[in-house]
């Protein structure tokens, strides 16, 4: 007869046949399938001692009786179903040859779900059968902690009962390991004193309980202790519910007449065991410490990470996925990684998880913090779970009821009695640094859920390297979501009076990333902070500020944004153990890559700006700042995250700088000239910080303009930049003007003199009083208030300036004697004073020539049709009248009806029927008509 071992080693190599043909259809590997199911029932009829006989049919037949026995009815009838569904595409491809029956077009997927059903309830139940290797893409379609029933258990029972008597003699009589007929056991025996002799039995989950009785008693004779506990871990189906292991003990022990020589027999969980033997009594009472959730608390929705890293559709709740948890589903791993950015909410999820557990009976939440490691030095090596426990527990991180030693800490863990939470784990290891060994310290955790596969962990982390994690197969990793809108609402609504819930929203639109408008989540920490900042505003008499700092000086403005930044800078400054960095290199380091295009450097360069820090480079912890809540990663890059917040950061650098005098060419400019038409975010945020009518006139903001001019003189090749931030200043420091002479003072303060040397302007800026200047080597580009200046007639205001306007802007009443002849114009301004001065000759020639552009509009196919304003206003006419002039006669006369689009929504305008054959004469023959003609004559005489 075929032995187990070489039934499930073909077996083995049967998966492996599967798992390497996945990419085939159903009907070229479907004899596969059949053969796996023969072996797997050959392997439950062997391994109950049984020899497999008749034909597959039978043998699914006697495999099945043996299932129904050790599995509950639900798993028994799954086993049933998907072996006999396996047989049967087996049967079709193989006995009948009628391959043509399957689809060469149908893929594995339902046949290797079944078969993987088939494979956890043989192999992964209640049974004790020794699985065979399982591919990796199977072996990650079973819970880890099914695949973990296959082993034995390490109580590491002789160290548990010294925990138990510490002060006694301890020895272990008997230690069996035959893990072929299920005896794998200990038995340890204290000396009580005075003769009395206390006997422990550790066994394990997949031990052959009737066996290893029997086995004890034969081995230990009449050596019989005055008292024996039998300890067993708990056991579980595979639906999660929990078998009375205890009353299956004690039920064979009657069976099998168990001779104790009348002494005393207990049976107990090892949970338990440990729990009442091992922990201080003030560790097990019912005072626990409280956990308090935070205020105004909303629970977040969890998205779980598939074993790539790509998001799953679930969002299980919180509470319930722990409540799971704790009742020991093996549905669920061990290890969990909850990742998110900084202020998503991290913390206050342990404290809700960590008041939930602490409600449990029998349960003690160990809560690591690592704000609590900000200020400990350490050397020593961190390379295990136990490490780190020890190294909290002789710094005092620990209640003084929750510090035992840190093997008693492991065993508890290792046992379910303990639930760690290690909250910030990646700012634990910025505390740490190298003496933390990552690789081994997750590693540890596997390790002691090898001892009874009841370990529970819970690690939050920032999204910063979560990839990491992804290789430890016994870890889950979730992302937390944030608020959504609605939960955002009620947190504003719980928090704040509805008067200023409003203000609340707008401040919270500086974090929008990537310059989206809305978004769907919100980053808690923020929404928190601002509800902070405003209930203090409405509470106090003035506006909170920072007030001066000189590490602060770019975070010390009284607008809320200032406040808020401020409390995110130092929160992570002091979170990730950044070293002596201040706010202000924080500030500058931010800058370095808001200034780059699309506000993105390669990681390396980021790098450098960190260790360039005007602080001592080597206080700072450059990879640690990578982490902060302000970056987005790419494989090679990193991105400032919000846009929206790149105002705050530009503006307020501009203001200090101009507060203090200080110009620096780069990147000043390039941040000034953003809004060079005196519009748009930065300028409005620019102003809020800086108001221009308290620190125009300043001595600092002149000579910071002066220094800019100064540049211009050096940098004379390369214009725009430098012009449109001159443009901007100037925008910035007349908008609080009241008229036209005011303004102008304050552009010859800026300029010295009344000689305004480089004087650049962009868009409609302001009107002046030009009497008594001079601009040389100017830049004027779209100043559509020129004309409203103040100038004299007979003298040129601009010399060496170039002069430009877009065809729509063009003034009407630009005159040409503001320019001297050495100033440059756009070519349409140029087309335009020719024209005014070819008016004066042939008035009546420029009026039929625009008649003939604007009636045009409409004419096509040999009609005309309706045309929209908008295409009308693309028409360029010249001479004294406007194009909106000659549309109001033409519309005032009947040439053209103004009418709405179909859809009712748009104007525009028509030739009317009557005057059809008139406007086809002007266009086609240039002719015209007495009533056309009529119309020429009342517009050349200047009455419209």
């Amino acid at each position: 007869m075929e032995s187990y071992q070489d039934i499930v080693n073909r077996l083995g190599d049967t998966l492996e046949d599967i798992d390497s043909t996945l990419g085939q259809s159903l009907a070229q590997v479907a004899n596969k399938y059949r053969q796996a199911a023969e072996a797997i029932c050959k392997a439950i009829i062997v391994g109950h001692g049984t020899e497999p006989t008749g034909p597959l049919e039978q043998l699914i037949a006697t495999a099945s009786k043996f299932v129904e026995k050790a599995e509950s009815s639900r798993d028994a009838g799954i086993f049933k179903a998907e072996i006999r569904y396996l047989q049967s595409i087996g049967n079709v491809f193989s006995h009948d040859g009628a391959s043509s029956n399957l689809s060469d077009q149908e893929d594995q997927k339902g046949a290797l779900d079944a078969l993987i059903k088939v494979l956890r309830i043989t192999f992964f139940g209640q049974s004790e059968l020794n699985a065979p290797l399982l591919p990796e893409s199977m072996e990650h379609q079973i819970p880890a902690r099914m695949l973990g029933r296959a082993k034995f258990e390490n109580p590491r029972a002789e160290e548990v009962v010294k925990l138990c008597f510490p002060k006694h003699y301890i020895e272990t009589k008997i230690k069996r390991s035959d893990h072929d007929n299920r005896l794998v056991y200990d038995y340890i025996v204290a000396d009580l004193g005075g003769g009395l002799q206390k006997g422990m039995l550790f066994i394990r989950s997949r031990t052959a309980i009737e066996k290893t009785l029997n086995d004890f008693l034969n081995s230990i004779g009449t050596d019989f202790p005055d008292a024996l506990e039998i300890i067993t871990p708990r056991a579980y189906r595979t639906d999660g519910g929990e078998i009375d292991r205890q009353k299956s003990i004690l039920d064979i022990i009657k069976a099998i007449s168990f001779d104790s020589k009348g002494r005393k027999v207990q049976v107990k969980y090892f949970d338990d065991f440990v729990w009442d033997s091992c922990l201080p009594n003030e560790l097990r009472a019912d005072n626990k410490t409280p956990f308090k959730q935070t205020s105004h608390f909303i629970a977040q929705a969890l998205q779980p990470l598939d074993k790539f890293g790509a998001p799953l559709p679930e969002h299980p709740n919180v509470s319930g996925y722990i409540e799971k948890i704790l009742k020991g589903s093996h549905e669920y791993n061990p290890i969990h990684i909850i990742i998110g950015p900084a202020g998503i909410g991290k913390t206050t999820f342990c404290d809700g998880v960590a008041a939930h557990i602490n409600l449990q009976e029998r349960k003690r939440v160990i809560l690591l913090s690592a704000t609590d490691f900000r200020d400990i030095s350490n050397s020593l090596p961190i390379e295990s779970v136990s490490d780190l426990y020890r190294l909290a527990a002789d710094n005092g991180l620990m209640d003084d009821t929750n510090s035992i030693e840190s093997h008693n800490f492991e065993i508890n863990l290792a046992c379910g009695n303990f639930v760690l939470l290690i909250d910030g784990f990646d700012e634990l290891e910025s505390h740490l640094g190298a003496s933390l060994n990552f690789n081994k310290f997750m590693r540890s955790l596997s390790d002691l859920e090898e001892c009874f596969q009841k370990v529970l962990v819970i690690l939050t982390v920032r999204d910063y390297e979560f990839e990491r994690f992804l290789r430890f197969r016994q870890a889950s990793i979730f992302r937390l979501r944030g608020f959504s809108t609605r939960e955002t609402e009620r947190y504003l609504s719980s928090r704040l009076p509805i008067e200023i819930i409003g203000e609340a929203r707008k401040l919270l639109r500086a974090f929008n990333e990537g310059g989206e408008p809305e978004k769907t989540t919100t980053i808690p920490l923020y929404v928190s902070l601002i509800c902070d900042y405003l209930i203090e505003y409405k509470s106090s008499a003035e506006i909170p500020s920072n007030g001066p700092s000189e590490s602060a000086k770019f975070f010390a403005g009284d607008q809320p944004l200032d406040t808020l930044m401020r409390k995110i800078v130092d929160r992570e400054i002091a979170k990730q153990s950044l070293g002596n960095i201040d706010p202000d290199d924080f500030f500058d380091i931010l800058i370095e890559i808001i200034r780059a295009p699309q506000h993105t450097i390669t990681k390396d360069a980021l790098l450098g700006y960190i260790k360039a820090c005007e602080q001592d480079a080597g206080s700072i912890n450059p990879t640690n700042f990578l982490r902060n809540p302000f970056l987005l990663w790419g494989k090679e890059t990193v991105s400032f995250k919000y846009d929206s917040l790149t105002f705050f950061f530009k503006s307020r650098l501009l203001a200090q700088k101009i507060k203090e005098g200080i110009f620096s060419a780069s990147p000043s400019i390039d941040f000034m000239a953003e809004f060079y038409h005196g519009e748009g975010p930065l300028y409005d945020e620019f102003k809020s910080v800086l108001p221009s009518s308290i620190y125009a006139d300043t001595p600092t903001a002149l000579n910071w303009f002066r220094d800019l001019c100064q540049h211009s003189e050096k940098d004379i090749d390369s214009e725009l930049p430098w012009r449109k931030a001159m443009s901007a200043f100037m925008y910035w420091a007349l908008e609080s003007g009241t008229d036209r002479s005011e303004r102008t003072q304050m552009l010859s303060r800026l300029f010295t003199s009344d000689t305004w040397r480089n004087f650049s302007v962009f868009g409609q800026f302001y009107p002046l009083n030009l009497n008594d200047v001079v601009v040389n080597n100017g830049h004027v580009e779209n100043y559509t208030d020129l004309y409203n200046c103040d100038y004299k007639k007979d003298r040129a205001v601009f010399h060496s300036t170039y002069v430009s306007f877009d065809d729509r802007l063009l003034p009407e009443k630009l005159e040409r004697l503001l320019f001297a002849d050495d100033c440059t114009f756009s070519p349409n301004l140029v087309t335009s004073f020719q024209a005014k001065e070819r008016a004066d000759e042939s008035g009546r020639d420029i009026i039929v020539s625009n008649l003939y552009k604007i009636l045009k509009v409409g004419f096509r196919a040999n009609r005309f049709s309706w045309k929209s304003k908008d295409v009308y206003k693309n028409v360029t006419v010249i001479g004294k009248f406007s194009l909106d002039a000659y549309l109001t006669v033409l519309t005032q006369r009947g040439v053209l009806i103004l009418e709405l689009s179909r859809p009712a929504s748009e104007p525009g305008y028509v030739v009317s029927d009557p005057w059809n054959l008139d406007t086809r004469k002007l266009i086609e023959e240039r002719n015209l008509t007495h009533r056309m003609n009529t119309l020429v004559l009342a517009l050349s005489s200047g009455t419209p």
